[in-house]
């Protein structure tokens, strides 16, 4: 009963944001949080489409969106990096020991299993989305 509920909330939620000329830009975001909690609550829907079973799409997906990302990259982008090499290094710092330090302190924190804590350190180590391309 939570499910439906909550994702009521978030639907008229979204709708009810629209009115307002200073929320308006809000709504995509809440329709966003309801999709998501849709794929919490009711997986199965999102797992196959007839026969087609979508986690096919995970790797090919995940290709176009890297593709998309660094096709928006500029050589102006990468004389950046190249003029100012420090603030690349202090970046892949922070990212490989601090990220995923806070990582293992909210693992440990609330005492997740070792898988789950195992979890919270990588997705720590792992580069954002930003960042990706510039990584790899």
């Amino acid at each position: 009963m939570v499910g439906p509920a909550l994702i009521a909330f978030f639907v008229f939620l979204a709708f009810g944001v629209r009115g307002n000329a200073v929320t308006r830009g809000f709504s995509y975001t809440i329709m966003i949080f309801a999709a998501v909690t849709i794929s919490m609550f009711y997986p199965q829907l999102f797992r196959k489409w007839g026969e087609f079973d979508l986690q096919r799409l995970i790797v090919p997906l995940l290709q176009i969106i890297m593709f998309g990302m660094g096709s928006q990259m500029s050589f102006r982008d990468f004389a950046g990096v190249v003029k100012m090499p420090k603030g690349v290094f202090l970046g892949l710092a922070c990212q490989f020991t601090i990220m995923p330090t806070v990582g293992f302190i909210i693992a440990n924190t609330f005492g997740f299993p070792p898988e789950i804590a195992a979890g919270f350190i990588l997705v720590g180590t792992a580069p954002s989305g930003l960042a990706s391309n510039v990584m790899s």
